[in-house]
């Protein structure tokens, strides 16, 4: 069975809003700019397995390479103002809300480059830095 497909629940992810996505600090290793506007997680990503893992066997999956942060956060922008962004986790996997979990005695650990993780990275975005979007 195809664990994936379309989520079922009535869970609705967050979509993040594209102010809330934020530049990287320095210090972080950028492998590259991706977004993806249809995954398990959705926004600007910098590190193709990371994008690998949260569109695989993601049915209608939508993704984009980007050469730099700014036209990923344009891209971004337009699909987000467009309503084509869509989180859609697959139940029980790393982005599924841990109330929703139906097997409780399993214990599920996020991968290191978590969400939550990756917020925790993220610096400020100068909002001079956007008057520079085409």
């Amino acid at each position: 069975a195809n664990p994936s497909a379309k989520a079922t629940s009535t869970y609705n992810p967050p979509i993040p809003h594209p102010s809330c996505i934020l530049l990287l600090m320095s210090n972080t290793s950028v492998q590259g700019y991706y977004v993806i506007t249809v995954g398990q997680e959705v926004g600007i990503f910098y590190n193709q397995l990371d994008v690998s893992a949260w569109t695989n066997n993601i049915s209608g999956n939508t993704h984009k390479q980007c050469r730099s942060f700014f036209e990923a956060l344009k891209v971004y922008m337009q699909m987000y103002n467009k309503g084509c962004v869509q989180a859609v986790p697959v139940p029980r996997g790393p982005f599924w809300p841990e109330a929703e979990q139906s097997d409780s005695s399993t214990s599920h650990s996020s991968s290191p480059t978590s969400s939550t993780e990756l917020w925790s990275q993220l610096g400020e975005l100068p909002i001079e830095a956007l008057t520079d979007i085409p």
